[in-house]
Protein backbone atom coordinates (compact mmCIF):
# COMPACT_ATOMS: atom_id res chain seq x y z
CA UNK A 1 0.00 0.00 0.00
CA UNK A 2 3.01 2.56 1.14
CA UNK A 3 5.53 0.70 -1.69
CA UNK A 4 5.80 3.74 -3.42
CA UNK A 5 6.43 6.01 -0.44
CA UNK A 6 10.00 7.46 0.24
CA UNK A 7 11.27 10.19 2.23
CA UNK A 8 11.94 12.58 -0.44
CA UNK A 9 8.32 12.59 -1.84
CA UNK A 10 6.81 12.32 1.42
CA UNK A 11 6.45 14.01 5.23
CA UNK A 12 6.99 11.10 6.53
CA UNK A 13 10.79 9.97 7.84
CA UNK A 14 12.21 6.27 6.42
CA UNK A 15 11.49 5.02 9.90
CA UNK A 16 7.84 5.99 9.82
CA UNK A 17 7.52 4.56 5.88
CA UNK A 18 9.38 1.02 6.94
CA UNK A 19 6.79 1.34 9.94
CA UNK A 20 3.01 2.00 7.45
CA UNK A 21 4.81 -0.56 5.04
CA UNK A 22 5.15 -3.14 7.66
CA UNK A 23 1.91 -2.74 9.39
CA UNK A 24 -0.19 -2.25 6.02
CA UNK A 25 1.63 -5.07 4.41
CA UNK A 26 -1.38 -8.15 5.46
CA UNK A 27 -3.82 -5.98 4.32
CA UNK A 28 -6.15 -6.91 1.84
CA UNK A 29 -8.63 -4.53 -1.10
CA UNK A 30 -11.46 -4.40 0.99
CA UNK A 31 -9.19 -3.90 4.56
CA UNK A 32 -7.54 -0.83 2.64
CA UNK A 33 -10.70 0.86 1.47
CA UNK A 34 -11.59 0.59 4.80
CA UNK A 35 -8.88 2.34 6.31
CA UNK A 36 -8.32 5.01 3.37
CA UNK A 37 -12.53 5.73 4.04
CA UNK A 38 -11.66 5.69 8.16
CA UNK A 39 -8.95 8.43 8.14
CA UNK A 40 -10.77 10.44 5.31
CA UNK A 41 -13.81 10.52 7.71
CA UNK A 42 -11.65 11.62 10.71
CA UNK A 43 -10.04 14.52 8.56
CA UNK A 44 -13.12 15.26 7.81
CA UNK A 45 -14.93 15.28 10.90
CA UNK A 46 -11.65 18.08 12.17
CA UNK A 47 -13.30 20.32 9.30
CA UNK A 48 -9.91 20.54 8.29
CA UNK A 49 -9.32 23.32 5.05
CA UNK A 50 -8.43 21.58 1.96
CA UNK A 51 -4.78 23.04 0.81
CA UNK A 52 -4.64 24.87 -2.51
CA UNK A 53 -2.59 22.63 -4.68
CA UNK A 54 -2.36 24.90 -7.21
CA UNK A 55 -0.92 27.60 -5.05
CA UNK A 56 1.36 25.02 -3.71
CA UNK A 57 2.45 23.56 -6.78
CA UNK A 58 4.57 25.46 -9.38
CA UNK A 59 2.51 27.97 -11.71
CA UNK A 60 2.91 26.11 -14.96
CA UNK A 61 3.04 29.56 -17.10
CA UNK A 62 6.18 31.11 -14.68
CA UNK A 63 8.00 28.00 -15.58
CA UNK A 64 9.81 28.20 -19.31
CA UNK A 65 7.78 25.42 -21.56
CA UNK A 66 10.71 23.46 -22.13
CA UNK A 67 10.59 22.50 -18.12
CA UNK A 68 7.16 21.52 -17.76
CA UNK A 69 5.81 18.49 -18.07
CA UNK A 70 2.60 18.09 -20.40
CA UNK A 71 0.36 15.25 -19.78
CA UNK A 72 -2.01 14.09 -23.14
CA UNK A 73 -4.91 12.06 -23.07
CA UNK A 74 -6.92 10.73 -25.98
CA UNK A 75 -10.01 8.45 -25.08
CA UNK A 76 -13.15 7.61 -25.74
CA UNK A 77 -14.79 5.99 -22.93
CA UNK A 78 -13.02 8.72 -20.36
CA UNK A 79 -10.60 6.31 -18.59
CA UNK A 80 -7.88 7.41 -20.37
CA UNK A 81 -8.95 11.01 -19.25
CA UNK A 82 -9.09 10.39 -15.76
CA UNK A 83 -5.52 8.77 -15.29
CA UNK A 84 -4.20 11.98 -16.99
CA UNK A 85 -5.61 14.03 -14.67
CA UNK A 86 -4.72 11.92 -11.91
CA UNK A 87 -0.91 12.07 -13.33
CA UNK A 88 -1.05 15.87 -13.06
CA UNK A 89 -2.41 15.86 -9.37
CA UNK A 90 0.72 13.80 -8.37
CA UNK A 91 3.25 15.50 -10.70
CA UNK A 92 2.02 18.65 -8.85
CA UNK A 93 1.85 17.44 -5.34
CA UNK A 94 5.94 16.39 -6.33
CA UNK A 95 6.06 20.11 -7.36
CA UNK A 96 6.60 19.54 -11.07
CA UNK A 97 4.82 22.38 -13.40
CA UNK A 98 2.63 20.15 -15.29
CA UNK A 99 -0.01 20.75 -17.81
CA UNK A 100 -3.07 18.55 -18.87
CA UNK A 101 -5.09 18.67 -21.74
CA UNK A 102 -7.00 16.79 -24.76
CA UNK A 103 -5.15 15.81 -27.89
CA UNK A 104 -7.53 17.20 -29.29
CA UNK A 105 -6.27 20.29 -28.13
CA UNK A 106 -2.52 20.26 -29.11
CA UNK A 107 -2.29 22.19 -32.48
CA UNK A 108 0.48 19.87 -34.46
CA UNK A 109 2.94 21.98 -35.20
CA UNK A 110 3.41 23.11 -31.22
CA UNK A 111 4.94 19.81 -31.07
CA UNK A 112 8.37 21.57 -32.13
CA UNK A 113 8.17 23.44 -28.55
CA UNK A 114 7.89 20.30 -26.68
CA UNK A 115 10.48 19.07 -24.66
CA UNK A 116 9.08 16.08 -22.16
CA UNK A 117 5.33 14.74 -22.64
CA UNK A 118 3.29 11.84 -21.11
CA UNK A 119 0.11 10.59 -23.56
CA UNK A 120 -2.40 8.51 -22.22
CA UNK A 121 -3.72 6.96 -25.35
CA UNK A 122 -6.76 3.60 -25.56
CA UNK A 123 -7.36 1.77 -29.07
CA UNK A 124 -11.19 2.25 -30.53
CA UNK A 125 -12.57 -0.01 -32.96
CA UNK A 126 -9.96 -2.13 -34.83
CA UNK A 127 -6.98 -0.26 -34.06
CA UNK A 128 -7.92 2.93 -34.61
CA UNK A 129 -6.76 5.96 -32.51
CA UNK A 130 -9.80 7.66 -30.67
CA UNK A 131 -11.41 10.87 -32.26
CA UNK A 132 -9.28 13.04 -30.20
CA UNK A 133 -6.07 11.80 -31.94
CA UNK A 134 -7.40 11.76 -35.17
CA UNK A 135 -5.36 15.30 -36.18
CA UNK A 136 -2.33 14.50 -35.15
CA UNK A 137 -1.82 10.74 -36.23
CA UNK A 138 -2.89 12.41 -39.84
CA UNK A 139 -0.21 15.05 -39.22
CA UNK A 140 2.65 13.04 -38.25
CA UNK A 141 2.37 10.31 -41.12
CA UNK A 142 1.95 13.12 -43.24
CA UNK A 143 4.94 14.69 -45.58
CA UNK A 144 4.60 18.43 -43.43
CA UNK A 145 5.86 16.81 -40.39
CA UNK A 146 8.55 18.54 -38.28
CA UNK A 147 11.18 16.89 -37.03
CA UNK A 148 11.20 16.13 -32.92
CA UNK A 149 14.54 15.48 -31.82
CA UNK A 150 14.12 17.86 -28.71
CA UNK A 151 10.95 15.91 -27.85
CA UNK A 152 11.32 12.94 -24.88
CA UNK A 153 8.31 11.34 -24.16
CA UNK A 154 6.23 8.24 -22.52
CA UNK A 155 3.48 6.25 -23.58
CA UNK A 156 0.13 4.69 -21.31
CA UNK A 157 -1.49 2.57 -23.92
CA UNK A 158 -5.16 1.47 -22.69
CA UNK A 159 -6.42 -1.49 -24.43
CA UNK A 160 -7.94 -4.54 -24.18
CA UNK A 161 -6.51 -8.14 -25.62
CA UNK A 162 -10.00 -9.81 -26.55
CA UNK A 163 -9.65 -7.75 -29.85
CA UNK A 164 -6.83 -8.74 -32.39
CA UNK A 165 -5.28 -5.45 -32.04
CA UNK A 166 -4.55 -4.56 -28.60
CA UNK A 167 -3.12 -1.26 -27.83
CA UNK A 168 -2.60 -0.79 -31.56
CA UNK A 169 -3.14 2.99 -30.94
CA UNK A 170 -0.45 3.61 -28.64
CA UNK A 171 2.15 1.20 -30.63
CA UNK A 172 1.46 3.50 -33.95
CA UNK A 173 1.88 6.78 -31.80
CA UNK A 174 4.91 5.83 -30.86
CA UNK A 175 6.62 4.98 -33.73
CA UNK A 176 5.28 7.96 -35.59
CA UNK A 177 6.80 10.00 -32.98
CA UNK A 178 10.21 8.22 -33.12
CA UNK A 179 10.17 8.48 -36.82
CA UNK A 180 10.15 12.04 -36.38
CA UNK A 181 13.53 11.78 -34.32
CA UNK A 182 11.82 12.01 -30.85
CA UNK A 183 13.15 9.75 -27.59
CA UNK A 184 11.75 7.87 -24.85
CA UNK A 185 12.67 8.67 -21.26
CA UNK A 186 10.34 5.68 -20.16
CA UNK A 187 9.23 2.31 -21.74
CA UNK A 188 5.20 1.45 -23.26
CA UNK A 189 3.49 0.34 -21.05
CA UNK A 190 0.25 -1.57 -22.29
CA UNK A 191 -2.62 -1.87 -20.16
CA UNK A 192 -5.53 -4.83 -20.73
CA UNK A 193 -8.84 -3.46 -18.77
CA UNK A 194 -7.50 -4.08 -15.27
CA UNK A 195 -5.14 -1.31 -15.78
CA UNK A 196 -5.02 0.18 -13.03
CA UNK A 197 -2.16 -1.20 -11.05
CA UNK A 198 0.19 -0.96 -14.57
CA UNK A 199 -1.28 3.08 -14.55
CA UNK A 200 -0.05 3.44 -11.12
CA UNK A 201 3.55 1.79 -11.98
CA UNK A 202 3.78 4.16 -14.67
CA UNK A 203 2.65 7.14 -13.37
CA UNK A 204 4.69 6.74 -10.62
CA UNK A 205 7.94 6.28 -12.81
CA UNK A 206 7.11 9.22 -14.41
CA UNK A 207 6.97 11.84 -11.57
CA UNK A 208 10.52 10.38 -10.43
CA UNK A 209 11.61 11.20 -14.02
CA UNK A 210 9.94 14.70 -13.97
CA UNK A 211 11.39 15.26 -10.16
CA UNK A 212 14.91 14.57 -11.51
CA UNK A 213 14.95 16.19 -14.84
CA UNK A 214 12.05 18.92 -14.83
CA UNK A 215 11.80 22.47 -13.08
CA UNK A 216 10.65 21.66 -9.68
CA UNK A 217 9.09 23.46 -6.72
CA UNK A 218 11.18 25.20 -3.67
CA UNK A 219 10.72 22.78 -1.02
CA UNK A 220 8.75 24.73 1.71
CA UNK A 221 5.77 24.72 -1.80
CA UNK A 222 6.41 20.79 -1.90
CA UNK A 223 6.08 19.86 1.45
CA UNK A 224 3.18 22.06 1.62
CA UNK A 225 1.61 19.83 -1.35
CA UNK A 226 2.93 16.48 0.45
CA UNK A 227 0.08 17.45 3.19
CA UNK A 228 -2.73 17.92 1.08
CA UNK A 229 -5.90 15.76 1.34
CA UNK A 230 -6.21 13.05 -2.38
CA UNK A 231 -9.04 14.66 -4.32
CA UNK A 232 -12.17 12.51 -3.95
CA UNK A 233 -11.66 12.03 -7.66
CA UNK A 234 -8.75 10.30 -7.16
CA UNK A 235 -9.78 8.27 -4.10
CA UNK A 236 -12.01 5.71 -5.66
CA UNK A 237 -11.42 3.57 -8.67
CA UNK A 238 -11.49 0.62 -10.18
CA UNK A 239 -8.78 -0.99 -7.74
CA UNK A 240 -10.16 0.80 -4.67
CA UNK A 241 -13.83 1.11 -5.28
CA UNK A 242 -16.37 2.59 -2.71
CA UNK A 243 -18.36 -0.07 -0.79
CA UNK A 244 -21.70 1.22 -0.89
CA UNK A 245 -24.73 -0.26 0.96
CA UNK A 246 -27.74 -1.43 -1.32
CA UNK A 247 -30.53 0.60 0.35
CA UNK A 248 -33.54 -0.90 -1.67
CA UNK A 249 -34.14 -3.50 -3.89
CA UNK A 250 -37.82 -3.89 -5.81
CA UNK A 251 -38.72 -5.64 -8.60
CA UNK A 252 -40.44 -3.66 -11.05
CA UNK A 253 -41.50 -6.08 -13.59
CA UNK A 254 -45.23 -8.48 -13.50
CA UNK A 255 -46.36 -11.39 -11.47
CA UNK A 256 -46.77 -12.68 -15.22
CA UNK A 257 -43.30 -11.46 -16.39
CA UNK A 258 -40.82 -13.91 -17.71
CA UNK A 259 -38.31 -11.82 -16.59
CA UNK A 260 -36.59 -10.55 -13.88
CA UNK A 261 -35.78 -6.76 -13.42
CA UNK A 262 -35.14 -4.86 -10.02
CA UNK A 263 -34.59 -1.32 -9.04
CA UNK A 264 -31.32 -0.65 -6.77
CA UNK A 265 -30.51 2.09 -4.59
CA UNK A 266 -27.09 2.79 -3.42
CA UNK A 267 -25.66 5.03 -0.62
CA UNK A 268 -23.08 7.43 -1.24
CA UNK A 269 -23.18 8.57 1.99
CA UNK A 270 -19.97 9.69 3.38
CA UNK A 271 -17.94 9.00 -0.01
CA UNK A 272 -17.61 12.11 -1.47
CA UNK A 273 -19.30 10.66 -4.56
CA UNK A 274 -21.63 12.82 -6.72
CA UNK A 275 -24.12 10.66 -9.24
CA UNK A 276 -25.19 12.09 -12.72
CA UNK A 277 -27.04 10.99 -15.24
CA UNK A 278 -24.61 9.99 -17.52
CA UNK A 279 -21.97 7.78 -15.00
CA UNK A 280 -21.90 4.39 -14.71
CA UNK A 281 -21.74 1.72 -12.02
CA UNK A 282 -19.45 -1.30 -11.71
CA UNK A 283 -20.76 -4.16 -10.07
CA UNK A 284 -17.96 -6.68 -9.42
CA UNK A 285 -19.28 -10.26 -8.07
CA UNK A 286 -17.51 -13.19 -6.62
CA UNK A 287 -17.23 -16.30 -8.59
CA UNK A 288 -18.37 -19.08 -7.60
CA UNK A 289 -17.09 -21.47 -5.03
CA UNK A 290 -17.80 -24.87 -6.71
CA UNK A 291 -16.65 -23.54 -10.05
CA UNK A 292 -13.21 -22.44 -8.23
CA UNK A 293 -12.89 -26.01 -6.66
CA UNK A 294 -13.20 -27.17 -10.16
CA UNK A 295 -11.02 -25.57 -11.64
CA UNK A 296 -8.80 -26.23 -8.71
CA UNK A 297 -9.52 -29.88 -8.69
CA UNK A 298 -8.99 -29.84 -13.16
CA UNK A 299 -4.95 -28.45 -12.07
CA UNK A 300 -4.61 -30.76 -9.69
CA UNK A 301 -3.70 -27.29 -7.24
CA UNK A 302 -4.35 -27.32 -3.50
CA UNK A 303 -6.72 -24.76 -2.78
CA UNK A 304 -4.73 -23.70 0.50
CA UNK A 305 -1.46 -22.74 -1.57
CA UNK A 306 -0.40 -19.31 -0.88
CA UNK A 307 0.77 -16.76 -3.51
CA UNK A 308 1.95 -13.17 -3.34
CA UNK A 309 -0.18 -10.61 -5.61
CA UNK A 310 0.27 -7.00 -5.72
CA UNK A 311 2.34 -7.38 -1.68
CA UNK A 312 -0.36 -9.55 -0.37
CA UNK A 313 0.14 -12.81 0.27
CA UNK A 314 -3.72 -15.42 -0.70
CA UNK A 315 -4.72 -18.63 -0.67
CA UNK A 316 -5.08 -19.91 -4.26
CA UNK A 317 -8.68 -20.49 -3.19
CA UNK A 318 -9.44 -16.96 -1.93
CA UNK A 319 -7.32 -15.74 -4.83
CA UNK A 320 -10.20 -16.94 -7.40
CA UNK A 321 -13.37 -15.97 -5.76
CA UNK A 322 -12.23 -12.77 -4.81
CA UNK A 323 -9.82 -11.24 -7.21
CA UNK A 324 -9.94 -12.93 -10.13
CA UNK A 325 -12.28 -13.64 -13.43
CA UNK A 326 -13.03 -16.88 -14.30
CA UNK A 327 -15.53 -16.30 -16.97
CA UNK A 328 -13.46 -14.68 -19.70
CA UNK A 329 -10.74 -16.22 -21.81
CA UNK A 330 -8.39 -14.20 -23.97
CA UNK A 331 -6.17 -15.52 -26.70
CA UNK A 332 -3.01 -14.75 -24.91
CA UNK A 333 -4.34 -16.56 -21.57
CA UNK A 334 -4.93 -19.79 -23.94
CA UNK A 335 -1.61 -19.07 -25.64
CA UNK A 336 0.40 -18.70 -22.30
CA UNK A 337 -1.45 -21.82 -20.89
CA UNK A 338 -0.56 -24.13 -23.87
CA UNK A 339 2.73 -23.35 -24.11
CA UNK A 340 3.04 -24.21 -20.02
CA UNK A 341 1.58 -27.30 -21.09
CA UNK A 342 3.37 -28.25 -24.23
CA UNK A 343 -0.09 -28.73 -26.03
CA UNK A 344 0.39 -28.95 -29.77
CA UNK A 345 -3.11 -29.20 -30.03
CA UNK A 346 -3.65 -25.70 -28.42
CA UNK A 347 -0.72 -24.21 -30.07
CA UNK A 348 -1.67 -24.92 -33.54
CA UNK A 349 -4.59 -22.69 -32.56
CA UNK A 350 -2.39 -19.52 -32.93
Amino acid sequence: MFNALRADNSPFSEAQIAQLQAGTAGLDTAQTVWLSGFIAGQLAAQSMPPLDLAAAAPAAQQVPEGERLQVFFASQTGNGEALAELLAQQAEQAGIAVEVQSLAGLRPAALKKLKYAAFVISTHGEGDPPDDAIDLFEYLQGPRAARLEQLQFSILALGDRSYSQFCEAGRQLETLLLAQGAKTYAERVECDVDYQQQADDWSAGIVRFGQENLAVAPAAAQSAAHLSVVPQSARWTRANPFPAVVERVQKITGLGSDKDVYHLEFSLEDSGLEYAPGDSLGVWAYNNHAVVDEVLAGLNIDAADQVNVDGHPHSIHELLVRHRELTRLSADTVRNYAEWVQSEALTQQF
